[in-house]
């Protein structure tokens, strides 16, 4: 009786190794990161064209319950990445997050209410 062969199987190149590691840290976040930048983009475009006072305050609002959100998760993944091999926190993929993840903040910021009170319906 013979025995079967294994199939010959490559060691795993260190790049995609990386690769993998940095996709597993990032990946909550880049499943939200779209839909936020849309978001932001919509309040941002509604919140310029909107005659009323009003509705400019309820656009507002909502702005900065995103901008609460996105930033505890910006928080997060910091405070994560001070736990994570530098060559995961400068891979490219990584910064791209931390990068996407300023751009949504700093429209949300753009016209933001600060959380005083909740507008009127």
């Amino acid at each position: 009786m013979s025995t079967p062969e294994l199939p010959c199987r490559r060691a795993t190149n260190t790049d995609v190794t990386l690769s993998r590691q940095v996709v597993a840290a990032v990946h909550p976040v880049r499943e939200r990161i779209g839909s936020w930048q849309s978001s932001a983009v919509r309040l941002r475009t509604h919140y310029q064209f909107e005659p009323s006072g009003a509705g400019k305050a309820r656009l507002a609002h909502e702005a900065h319950e995103l901008l609460q959100e996105v930033a505890r998760t910006s928080d997060e993944l910091s405070a994560e990445a001070a736990a994570l091999p530098e060559a995961i926190t400068h891979h490219s993929r990584f910064l791209d997050v931390v990068r996407a993840l300023d751009s949504v903040r700093a429209t949300l910021e753009s016209f933001a209410a600060p959380a005083r009170q909740a507008p009127r319906h």
